[in-house]
């Protein structure tokens, strides 16, 4: 880690492919900037003071929090993303409500038939600026980039469409040619036809601390912070483990159904009939409901079939995704919810990390398997991989 504010004035002073920031932000007449919301490690705050000359001066700056199908960020969350600029912005700051289908703009079709609308104030936008943090993610092969747009401000239906494609076995961590998602993603953004965007990506180590940044061209700025994301979180293993301890670490760790990165990430380490045990305090509960109520309906790979055929909904990629990993490995879960919540997701429920791994190497040892533990402090960020010979 060197000087925080050295590596974001550096990239801002020599942008990939575009002109200085001044530069950029004097050009435009209306500036909207797109921020992460509370369920991301979340930089804002302190790339804010770098952008804040340019802002002062500027008769026209909005906020929007691209919080995509997720809760609605509290005061205290938006006084967290935006730091002590909050007081002096709040009234030009918005939340993005995906379903409020009157504040979507539709832009087109994606070739896999995405339908892609996006929040108005895009558009109504000559000059917009991202502010995003680049790490692993479990379907999309990383966050960052073009996922501040879709699923960011994207319309609810269109994050739907875009998401069935998660059912892909090509939807993987760290993968971005041929996860069809990823690829679909891009694809969405490319509609806005050239505007104007200044693009700003951060790469966060696992305690939060700048590893690195990149700013300039959207699509150019993003790959070169997923190439040092893959430095920092991409992990060498000599073997697999039969039994995995992988943790979400805050604020990853808000409900269930972001908890399942820490399992899907990980997965790649377990040997075949091992256990995974996932440790999330889940503090907001399950999150979108819709996985938990399509799991009620499934046991194996038939009921999956016939859950999809109802129809896709948002959080049905994650059914598919829990089945499949329940071929591999047993799923256990140490959180805060109630049992019943956690056998409806198909794991076992814990409240003790100890008994849990307990539990699981005497399980190991009742199968004659002495067994190889492997701890994933933060297993949403990490991705392993098997090292060959």
């Amino acid at each position: 880690v060197g000087d925080e504010s050295e590596i974001l004035s550096n990239a801002l002073a020599e942008p990939i492919g575009m002109e200085s920031f001044p530069e950029f932000a004097s050009k435009a007449e209306h500036l909207l900037v797109i921020v992460n919301d509370a369920t991301r490690p979340n930089f804002t705050a302190r790339v804010l003071p770098h952008l804040y000359p340019a802002f002062s001066s500027h008769p026209d700056v909005k906020f929007l929090i691209a919080i995509g199908a997720h809760k609605a960020p509290t005061e205290k969350e938006q006084r967290e993303i935006f730091g002590e600029f909050y007081n002096e912005w709040r009234n030009n700051i918005h939340v993005h409500d995906a379903k409020r289908e009157e504040d979507m703009i539709f832009m087109g079709k994606t070739t896999r038939g995405t339908e892609v609308g996006f929040n108005r104030m895009v558009l109504e936008a000559d000059g917009i600026i991202t502010i995003s943090n680049v790490k692993p993610y479990y379907f999309a092969g990383f966050t960052g980039g073009r996922k501040s747009f879709l699923p960011g401000i994207a319309a609810y239906k269109s994050i739907e469409m875009n998401h069935s494609l998660a059912l892909s076995i090509g939807a993987q961590p760290m993968a971005l040619k041929g996860n069809p998602v990823a690829e679909d993603m891009e694809e969405a953004v490319r509609l806005l036809n050239n505007k104007a965007i200044f693009s700003i990506q951060t790469v966060l180590r696992s305690d939060h601390k700048l590893s690195g940044a990149v700013a300039g061209e959207l699509f150019r700025s993003f790959h070169a912070a997923s190439h040092r994301t893959m430095e920092l979180y991409s992990v060498p293993l000599k073997a697999k483990g039969d039994i995995i301890l992988t943790a979400n670490q805050y604020p990853m760790d808000i409900n269930l159904y972001q908890a399942q990165h820490a399992l899907e990430n990980t997965k790649l380490a377990v040997e075949n009939g091992g256990i995974m045990i996932l440790v999330s305090k889940c503090r907001n509960g399950i999150g979108n409901p819709a996985f938990l109520e399509g799991l009620d309906d499934v046991e194996n790979r038939k009921d999956v079939d016939a859950v999809l055929k109802r129809g896709y909904r948002l959080g049905y990629h994650k059914i598919v995704r829990i089945m499949r990993m329940k071929r591999t490995a047993e799923l256990w879960a140490v959180t805060d919810l109630d049992d019943s919540v956690v056998r409806r997701a198909k794991m076992r429920p814990y409240h003790s990390i100890q008994k849990a791994l307990d539990d699981a190497i005497e399980k190991m040892r009742a199968r004659s398997i002495e067994p190889r533990v492997l701890l994933f402090p933060n297993g949403g960020m990490t991705v392993p991989r098997i090292e060959q010979g």
